[in-house]
């Protein structure tokens, strides 16, 4: 999973586009995961929809946090 974090460093890429890229290899890597690790109940689509939420709320936190983090070290 550290290993995306490459992906912010193509500059040619916009901002945008490199935490797109990034959400999507994190959604292809880590959802599967939380889906069939028996961390979560999975018993039909609902808890399949719950626990994408929980992964993406937690995603955006984790984002929000080191974006304000890195903008303060390259200030």
């Amino acid at each position: 999973m550290g290993v995306t974090t490459v992906i912010y460093e193509i500059d040619q890429w916009s901002f945008a586009k490199q935490s797109l890229i990034h959400f999507l290899l994190m959604f292809i890597t880590v959802y599967p995961v939380l889906l069939f690790s028996c961390w979560f109940p999975l018993n039909n689509l609902k808890d399949a929809l719950l626990i994408f939420l929980y992964f993406a709320i937690v995603g955006l936190v984790i984002w929000s946090v080191l974006a304000v983090v890195f903008k303060i070290i390259q200030s």
